[in-house]
């Protein structure tokens, strides 16, 4: 079963995300990073946003990153807008209208930076703004010139039973990731140099069956 996810947007009706079709001229690409980041939110916010969809063409004309992300969380039912177009160029010029004007925003990286750090996020997921934890950078290599403890759980040994998977492409990955709570972890050598950076693997089987039971 998938995940339920609250619904707090305006929408036309509910659809199965497996039956909601991409545009065929849509440009833009959705590295898994940005799937997987924003899964995380729509699975922690709820939707906030439809996904808009062409009642002229059948198509997805806005949202199809969460559209994506949907993919991943499994979602039974995701909120659509069914909008009216004049023709295609109006349908295509709002899908690139879509992409195009949130470029053009730019953001006062002090004030950014002043607002990430706020005490508003004390003890709360900073990922859940869609940036990672690494996104101060000047921090994070002053952070690298001292040794860092190991995030990873514990090593693998004779002493541990153990289940191994592996995935044949992102989409179930990034699922996978989502579903486990994956998080990215990093460590640093005496020296300052990286020594590892990576998604933490080995999960506590104990624990997580608690989790589920």
């Amino acid at each position: 079963m998938g995940e339920k996810i609250k619904i707090h947007c305006s929408h036309t009706e509910l659809r199965d995300p497996t039956s909601l079709v991409e545009h065929p001229r849509n440009y833009n690409t959705h590295p898994a990073e940005q799937i997987r980041l924003l899964a995380k939110i729509i699975k922690h916010q709820g939707w906030r946003n439809p996904i808009t969809v062409s009642k002229r063409s059948g198509f997805v004309v806005k949202g199809h990153g969460r559209l994506a992300a949907a993919m991943i969380l499994k979602t039974e039912k995701v909120p659509v807008d069914l909008q009216d177009y004049k023709d295609e160029a109006s349908e295509v010029a709002d899908m690139i209208a879509d992409n195009r004007i949130a470029e053009l925003a730019e953001a006062d990286q002090d004030e950014l930076n002043k607002l990430l750090k706020d005490e508003t996020f004390d003890g709360f997921d900073i990922e859940l703004t869609g940036y990672g934890s690494d996104y101060f950078s000047d921090e994070k290599k002053e952070e690298e010139s001292q040794v860092g403890e190991i995030e990873f759980s514990p090593e693998v040994d004779e002493s541990h039973n153990y289940v191994v998977l592996y995935f044949k492409n992102d989409m179930d990955w990034l699922s996978a990731q989502s579903h486990f709570d994956l998080k990215s972890v990093y460590s640093t050598r005496a020296n300052g140099k990286p020594w590892s950076k990576g998604i933490g693997r080995v999960l506590d089987g104990a624990e997580y069956l608690a989790k589920i039971t």
